[in-house]
């Protein structure tokens, strides 16, 4: 078996955190990361896999394959629909009447792993003819921390990505109320940082220094995407994403805010924290992350479940 990584079609940061878990899987399986023809892949998108339908092979690595799907799209490369291809799909946002989308797209997989338990419960309750089986998704084991770690904090909190607005807006009354609140948040240039003083600093575009950042900051504000306004882009679905055990890697209080659901059961959240749900709470939350150190032996001793090393006896069964 290979992997198969779509890294020579797209390298935007967003997906190197997938060129990560390749890499380790690949590592750890004694395989190797293999990738289509690049002008080929690109070409067999769309109308042009019904116009010259020949590209559909052309240029595919032979063998077994292992790739992860970084969404279930009406697009999907119909030649990744095949019988030695096992996909994994990070992020499934389909509606529940778009079923047959769904099987249509993965019906000649041998398996499908699902790495959302909500939507891998939702869709065994569909009773959908796909084979599934449940694959978390994890922190790559370069990150992993042993419970000394100290940190540099110089800000209270950072934001990075995609923002709760509810929680954002919770952190905007914080910081008039108290205004010795330091945080950093990005510019109107994508990936370029700034502090709430406007000091500039920097790009933050790799996944060093993202992890450079986070590492300075006292909170991680964490919220699952399905709510708040993220129902439509969702469909409602609020699976546990990385960023979580990120935050948790790099020694952050964590102030959260999510929808109940098998996901954030499987993942533990409210060991973490409390459901944030009003300005009250996230100000008591807010003063005791900025006054004490959170616990980095109990996150250490929690991520040694999560790492990407504990999902390889999952693959190397299917393989």
């Amino acid at each position: 078996m290979n992997v198969l990584s779509s890294r020579n079609i797209t390298d935007w940061p967003s997906n190197h955190l997938i060129f990560e878990w390749e890499d380790y899987i690949a590592k750890a399986l004694d395989c190797q990361v293999v990738t289509a023809n690049r002008y080929i892949a690109r070409l067999s998108m769309g109308k042009a896999q019904k116009i010259l339908p020949f590209l559909l092979d052309y240029g595919q690595p032979k063998g077994l394959l292992f790739k992860f799907e970084a969404g279930v799209l009406v697009n999907r490369l119909r030649r990744d629909n095949t019988s030695n291809v096992i996909p994994c799909i990070v992020d499934y946002f389909l509606c529940d009447n778009q079923l047959d989308v769904f099987e249509k797209q993965f019906c000649n997989n041998p398996v499908v792993l699902v790495s959302s338990m909500e939507v891998f419960e939702r869709l065994r309750n569909l009773e959908t003819k796909v084979k599934l089986v449940h694959c978390p998704l994890t922190l790559p084991d370069k990150y992993r921390i042993n419970g000394d770690e100290k940190f540099d904090r110089q800000y209270d909190c950072v934001l990075l990505g995609r923002q709760n607005n509810v929680l954002l807006n919770f952190m905007n009354q914080y910081a008039v109320n108290h205004p010795d609140f330091t945080f950093v948040r990005e510019g109107d240039k994508k990936f370029q940082y700034y502090t709430s003083k406007g000091d500039y600093l920097g790009t933050f575009a790799s996944r060093d220094s993202y992890f450079q950042l986070m590492k300075k900051s006292r909170v991680l504000l964490y919220s699952t995407p399905g709510i708040d306004g993220g129902e439509q882009r969702t469909n409602g679905f609020n699976q546990v994403t990385p960023k979580f055990l990120e935050g948790l890697a790099c020694g952050c209080h964590i102030i959260a805010r999510w929808k109940d659901n098998p996901d954030t059961d499987w993942y533990r959240l409210s060991n973490f924290s409390e459901n944030i749900n009003n300005y009250p709470q996230f100000e008591k939350a807010m003063d005791v992350a900025r006054k004490t150190e959170p616990d980095i032996r109990k996150y250490a001793e929690y991520l040694e479940h999560h790492y990407t090393s504990t999902i390889i006896p999952i693959i190397k069964e299917l393989i």
